[in-house]
């Protein structure tokens, strides 16, 4: 990725503000791709679909048997979600490093406990039960043995 945007710059001439724009761009139609790509990969592998035959010549879909590797087709259907979700984010959260000249940095949640501003400083975020929490050094849980 930072060797293509260095082409670009040399042979468009773009600016810094003009490479942060087409490398977050970029990056959104990569994740654009994937999410596509996972999104098919689930489909293909949820379970067989199961229909209502009661009229012969039109039966009705009215669901799908459990897929063969539920635990696979989780993965799958998480990252297809995971990938449409960075794909529709803006420039300035989608671009996590230095672009040229250009530095940007990344906006960080608050700590999850005291609220301290953590952007641009040492912080751990946990991710648990579909809820993302971030902590400052000093209220990071500890890991028990």
């Amino acid at each position: 990725m930072h060797d293509l945007i260095a082409d670009l710059t040399k042979y468009l001439g773009l600016t810094p503000e003009q490479q942060f724009r087409v490398s977050a761009k970029i990056k959104r139609y990569i994740h654009g791709e994937k999410a596509d790509l996972f999104s098919r990969y689930s489909f293909y592998s949820r379970g067989m679909p199961i229909f209502d035959r009661t009229d012969p010549t039109n039966p009705i879909r009215t669901g799908y048997h459990p897929a063969k590797d539920e635990w696979l087709h989780n993965i799958l259907k998480e990252k297809s979600e995971q990938h449409a979700e960075w794909a529709n984010k803006p420039d300035e959260e989608v671009i996590t490093w230095s672009v040229g000249s250009f530095k940007y940095v990344q906006k960080v949640d608050p700590c999850s406990v005291c609220g301290a501003e953590l952007t641009g400083k040492s912080y751990s975020r946990i991710y648990a039960k579909g809820v993302h929490a971030t902590f400052c050094e000093l209220h990071t849980p500890k890991e028990e043995t």
